[in-house]
């Protein structure tokens, strides 16, 4: 049996794994429980597992890892009974253009909100299609482009900014359980930290530029009406 720690599932050999429920919001509402399962692909799921996640509801898999990422280690549930999966490249070819060039990750959340605006609207799109259905989301982390997405999700239905900085801010300490995390090259640290500041930068661009989450995804493709669509599938 799967453990949960508030929103955290303890897992084998997958670390960073969490439902966006139960998340209060500054409009007295919570997100709803099991629609939203933010994760990695840094590991495997026992059988028990993917039942246990498939018993929750989980139907939907959107895969947010460039190519190479997803033949080295495939997604965890790709292949488990009647899951659909979906493979939506969030970064394309940027990262590997720009990444010497930026200073934290910071930098990559702000390129991906300007420069990968067609890739977030195709997945907010697979949110729309699947409405009742539940749906594991991941890059190979967690933490970064699943970061992004759970950013926008989370602002659209009020969630508190400092509530999303924490979610956000989780992802580090749930990795450094995972074997190997600690030991990367320390240039490369800044790429794995999860430190607060980035979110809430990434927070200051999301609203300078674009005035928050459901003026971006109007800016991006989403009709109003999707767009409200799409909050109700969030909470409860």
């Amino acid at each position: 049996m799967v453990k949960q720690e508030n929103n955290l599932f303890i897992l084998n050999n997958l670390y960073n794994v969490r439902d966006l429920g139960h998340i209060a919001t500054k409009y007295g509402t919570k997100t709803r429980r099991y629609k939203y399962i933010r994760g990695t692909a840094k590991g495997t799921m026992t059988e028990a597992e993917k039942a246990f996640f498939y018993n929750l509801g989980v139907r939907i898999i959107v895969d947010l890892r460039y190519t190479k990422e997803i033949d080295k280690t495939p997604s965890p549930m790709r292949d488990y009974h009647d899951i659909e999966y979906y493979h939506v490249d969030m970064m394309g070819e940027f990262w590997q253009m720009r990444e010497q060039g930026y200073q934290d990750m910071t930098d990559l959340y702000i390129d991906l909100l300007d420069d990968s605006q067609d890739k977030l609207l195709t997945i907010f799109r697979i949110f729309l299609k699947h409405k009742n259905e539940g749906i594991y989301f991941h890059c190979t982390a967690g933490k970064d482009r699943t970061g992004v997405v759970t950013m926008l999700l989370l602002d659209l239905v009020g969630v508190p900014h400092s509530t999303i900085v924490e979610n956000y801010s989780e992802s580090y300490s749930n990795n450094l359980a995972r074997p190997g995390y600690t030991s990367i090259k320390s240039e490369w640290r800044r790429f794995i930290l999860s430190e607060p500041e980035y979110m809430e930068r990434t927070l200051d661009h999301l609203y300078t530029k674009y005035g928050g989450s459901r003026a971006y995804l109007s800016h991006i493709g989403l009709r109003e009406d999707e767009i409200n669509a799409l909050a109700a599938t969030i909470v409860e």
